[in-house]
């Protein structure tokens, strides 16, 4: 995604570029030969100007990281030196569906940051195979210690987007059994998860990694507010049914 809104804001700096080269030309009388000299100057100047916006704006989009980088690196600084793999694994057994999604990303972020510079690469071995590990270089650890210095961005307070929330909105296309059997559905899934969530608290408390331990509970009291707030949905249904019968 980041990638495309460089290329639509060189794309659109390009053809400003191209009207500013046009209106401050000089207009040349008629009849004159210079004029085709003018116009291929122009283009020249065209061409090689937005080349050079192209690669500026691309290398400015390099040096911007996404949470999910971010996120990556802090995962090398606490399991570095480390392979890939390892940090994948991170992702794919997160009990978070959006950070099990992102697993697949892991391996050319790794080379994205690498080419950064933030990540230092040795050779190494894992299972007995030769392999790369990656740690944070003094740079990384800067980028890290910047993500989470004050003051954050207003996205990371906001809102975050809850697939259960989002589908609540337009339960109104079913039936009011239909309705409430989502409900009940939600219930039963949420219920589900709070075991797994509990289990990886005590997983990080057993290993002393206190600082996951607190992230881990901010999610498990997530969970349980969001189970209260499907209980509360459901009772309201059912009262509101009622009342309509």
């Amino acid at each position: 995604m980041l990638s495309n809104q460089v290329n639509g804001v060189a794309c659109r700096s390009q053809v400003f570029l191209l009207l500013i080269l046009v209106e401050s030309s000089p207009r040349p009388e008629k009849g004159n030969s210079a004029h085709f000299l003018s116009l291929e100057s122009l283009a020249l100047s065209f061409i090689v100007i937005a080349f050079i916006l192209r690669i500026v704006i691309s290398r400015l989009a390099m040096k911007i990281l996404s949470d999910l980088e971010h996120t990556m690196l802090g995962i090398v600084f606490k399991r570095g030196p480390c392979t890939p793999y390892i940090v994948a694994r991170e992702f794919i057994n997160s009990p978070s569906s959006h950070w099990r999604g992102s697993a697949g990303s892991v391996y050319p972020a790794i080379t994205r940051l690498h080419r950064l510079g933030l990540l230092k690469k040795t050779a190494g071995k894992s299972l007995g195979r030769r392999c790369s590990l990656f740690s944070l270089s003094p740079k990384g650890l800067k980028q890290l210690q910047s993500w989470l210095t004050p003051p954050l961005p207003e996205s990371a307070a906001s809102i975050t987007f809850d697939p259960l929330r989002t589908r609540s909105f337009f339960l109104t296309v079913l039936s009011p059994e239909l309705q409430l059997a989502f409900l009940h559905d939600a219930e039963k899934q949420l219920q589900s998860q709070i075991p797994v969530l509990k289990a990886e608290c005590q997983k990080y408390r057993e290993t002393g990694d206190w600082y996951s331990e607190q992230a881990q509970v901010g999610g498990l009291i997530v969970a349980e507010a969001r189970l209260d707030w499907v209980r509360q949905y459901r009772r309201a249904l059912q009262t509101r049914t009622t009342s309509l019968e």
